[in-house]
Formats: C-alpha cells, sequence, structure tokens
C-alpha cells in the first residue's frame, strides 16, 4: 500500500488505540479409583471463552485503519494418570493432560486468535514414607515430562500485511508456531513441626521453537531459563514460633536468627529517603538472658531515628 508523505510534522503523527476484553469461565471433574497397588485419575474440564478486540489508528496522518472483533471459543480438557504402589510411601505414575488458552489480539484480516493449545505427558517417582512418633514427615519427587504447545503468535509471512501496534507499524502475526519443552524437576520438603515446613526444588528446561516464520526457528525461546531453583520456608503463626523461643529459652540455648535483602532495602530506602548508611533487619532473636545488662554508649536520638508522615 503506497503511503503519501506527511504535509507536516503533525500529521506524521502515529495514533493507535487498542481494546481487548476477556472472559472465561469452566466446569471440571474428577475421579479416582483405586485397586490394591493401582490408582486411576482420570479429569475434565470444559471450558467457555469470549474475547472481544478492537483496533483503530492512524498511520503518517493519512492512512486510517480499523478492525474489530468478538469471538467465542470452547474446549475440553482432560487429565488420566496412573499410579503403582513399588513399596509403602514410594510411588509411580504417569500421566497425560492438555489445556487450553484464549488468546486476545487481531491479525491483519482483523480477526481474532484461536486459544492456545498444549498437552503434556509426565512420568515420575514419589516418595513419602510414614513419619515417626514425635517428628515431621519428608517427600522427594522426581519427574521427567514433554509439553507440546500449538497456535503460539509468529510473524506474518506476508511482507504487505502491516499492523499498528504501541512502538509503531511493524509486522502482523499468526498463528503457526509451535513449542516443545521438555525437563527434569527435583524437589524435597520437610515439616520442620506441626506449623512449619521447608522445601526446595530443582529443575532442568530444554525448550524449543519448533516451528516458526521467524529467525527464532529451532531455538531456545527467551524466556524459559535453563535451570531453575528455588529453596523457601514458612511457619503458621506466632505462636509456634513463641514456643520455639520458650524451649530454647528453657534449655539455656541462644541463638540470632537475621534475614537480609537488599533488593527490598533498595526499594525502601528510595521511598522514604532513609540514609544509606542504614541497614533494614527482620530479625528474631532465642533463648534468655545470660548476664545483666551493663551500661551502653548511644549515637544521638536524631541520628537513630527517622520519623515519617507527621
Amino acid at each position: 500500500q503506497h503511503i503519501a508523505a506527511p504535509a507536516s510534522p503533525a500529521s506524521a503523527m502515529l495514533w493507535s488505540d487498542t481494546r481487548e476484553r476477556a472472559s472465561q469461565w469452566g466446569l471440571y471433574a474428577q475421579e479416582q479409583m483405586q485397586s490394591g497397588p493401582w490408582q486411576i485419575t482420570l479429569g475434565g474440564r470444559h471450558d467457555w471463552a469470549g474475547t472481544r478486540s478492537q483496533r483503530s489508528s492512524l498511520l503518517m496522518g493519512r492512512v486510517p485503519t480499523g478492525a474489530s472483533s468478538r469471538q467465542r471459543d470452547r474446549a475440553f480438557s482432560g487429565r488420566a494418570a496412573v499410579g503403582y504402589a513399588l513399596r509403602p510411601g514410594l510411588n509411580a505414575y504417569v500421566s497425560y493432560a492438555s489445556s487450553f488458552l484464549p488468546q486476545t489480539g487481531l491479525d491483519a484480516l482483523g480477526r481474532g486468535y484461536t486459544p492456545l493449545k498444549s498437552g503434556q505427558w509426565e512420568a515420575g517417582l514419589k516418595y513419602a514414607p510414614e513419619p515417626a512418633p514425635g517428628s515431621g514427615g519428608i517427600s522427594l519427587a522426581a519427574a521427567v515430562f514433554d509439553m507440546r504447545q500449538k497456535n503460539i503468535l509468529t510473524p506474518d509471512p506476508d511482507p504487505a500485511h502491516l499492523c499498528t501496534g504501541l512502538t509503531g507499524p511493524g509486522a502482523c502475526m499468526v498463528q503457526s508456531g509451535k513449542l516443545r519443552t521438555r525437563g527434569l524437576e527435583l524437589e524435597a520438603r520437610a515439616e520442620l513441626g506441626a506449623r512449619s515446613f521447608v522445601q526446595a526444588s530443582l529443575s532442568w528446561l530444554d525448550a524449543r521453537i519448533t516451528a516458526s516464520n521467524g529467525p527464532d526457528l529451532n531455538r531456545r525461546p527467551v524466556n524459559p531459563p535453563r535451570h531453575m531453583a528455588a529453596v523457601w520456608a514458612e511457619h503458621a503463626d506466632a505462636m509456634h514460633q513463641y514456643a520455639v523461643w520458650t524451649t530454647f529459652a528453657a534449655a539455656g540455648i541462644g541463638a540470632n536468627l537475621q534475614h537480609y535483602n537488599p533488593v527490598i532495602d533498595q526499594a525502601v530506602a528510595e521511598q522514604w529517603q532513609i540514609p544509606a548508611s542504614w541497614t533494614l533487619r527482620a530479625q528474631l532473636v532465642f533463648g534468655g538472658i545470660a548476664t545483666p545488662a551493663a551500661d551502653k554508649q548511644f549515637a544521638p536520638v536524631e541520628g537513630r531515628f527517622k520519623v515519617h508522615g507527621l
């Protein structure tokens, strides 16, 4: 399409407005059956989704473009799994699951995008022995998986198709892209008490774009990392913390647990203009008083306290 040169800088401005609205609801049912060491799980979900996209733009002050689409989709997705108890606390399983995810946006012809669909195979082992009396339980899990996705957005191969976005005119998108992701997941969880646990996980991902109209064909996508690791702990309430504190104090044991988070420190310091020499700490002290408090030397009060909002 021929675009005439703008008459003035004002008419050369690019204007674009995109409005999108999406809604989704579904029904889900699941059945679990067990016979001896075998366990079968069957699940099904039916989704209804509606998307509405409207795009209007003005390119070079001369070429007004606009498109709108209202689309309704529905799909059935399911899950099936078979498990087998190898020994008490140790189970093996294999499963398959499909998914359905609506997408918003318009292609070069003003048509709405169809939902993203995927299917995943998974096989693994889970180990959760019966905990000893008076102690917390532990669980270990390992799984391998293979997931395939289709209807992924990829650049439109027709150079004559031009779509206006937030950053200006560019290539339109079509849904011929595909992605394959394989990986290994390891997970461990230990209960430290009635209301506390610690959990750690480690993942290896091999993601590959198997269909694309762009230069990323047969390459790794940008976002998924090769490796992921996480460790976290939780406790339910302060009463459990108080019980641990008093137990340590009665036994004559002292401890000081401190947590530092430079990311949060920087954000809080910028928000409240806190001096760079100050450090934010989350501190939890256990134990009893070993010796009476001695005389202390304090800095001037204006250097030790900072008041906001008064």
